[in-house]
């Protein structure tokens, strides 16, 4: 259940529904992750108290890969909108010295597919990094979501307390199912989402928080 009124900024209901002393479990999980076409009212009730890998794995992915190519899709109109090639939005950084709008994206994407492929010990997908459009950035988030939902749940779970070598850099890990999962994969994944919000808030899409949390 919703513990604090911040979520009424998102979703004005759920305040209301809390004074009135009503049940939230149907109604706060639809409009929370109603932005994501990934995921369904009921399957979010039906799974509302699981804490499985699987369960974490895959909303967590779900709500954020289509928030963020929802917001793709905003950077997509406001280009259109003011005549800007694609390429001026997607080669923005932050500092001279941090990674591109564009290849945020594709991390974030690869953090995903990659911790699912490696969590449900499946072959890691191979996403060649030639997008230079919205458009085949949005596709680039179609496909790891997918992935991600492809895998098999019941493999996903069984590895939770097993220890996994994660390649970091030119040394790998030990890192236990559970730890990567929460640590390094969803970790580095809503890092390179934020980067891609604020990269576009920065060029002027006109984005917030519902964006950010909702895709909306």
């Amino acid at each position: 259940m919703v513990k604090s009124d911040s979520l009424g900024e998102i979703c004005p209901e759920v305040t209301g529904l809390r004074r009135r002393g009503q049940s939230q479990r149907g109604q706060n999980i639809d409009c929370y992750f109603q932005g994501s076409p990934y995921l369904a009212g009921a399957q979010m009730e039906r799974s509302l108290m699981s804490d499985t890998m699987s369960y974490v794995l895959k909303t967590s992915v779900n709500q954020m890969l289509a928030s963020m190519r929802a917001s793709l899709r905003k950077g997509e109109a406001q280009a259109r909108a003011t005549d800007v090639e694609d390429s001026v939005f997607l080669s923005a950084r932050l500092y001279p010295d941090m990674l591109p709008l564009s290849r945020q994206v594709q991390i974030a994407c690869d953090n995903a597919a990659r911790g699912a492929a490696r969590l449900s010990g499946s072959e890691i997908p191979s996403f060649p990094d030639t997008e230079t459009t919205f458009a085949e950035l949005m596709a680039r988030c179609d496909k790891a979501l997918a992935f991600v939902n492809s895998v098999d749940d019941a493999k996903v779970d069984a590895r939770e307390h097993e220890t996994l070598q994660i390649p970091v850099g030119p040394q790998t890990m030990p890192m236990q199912g559970r730890q990567y999962l929460t640590t390094f994969v969803l970790t580095n994944m809503i890092f390179h989402v934020t980067m891609t919000y604020a990269l576009l808030r920065h060029q002027g899409v006109a984005l917030g928080k519902r964006d950010f949390l909702t895709g909306q």
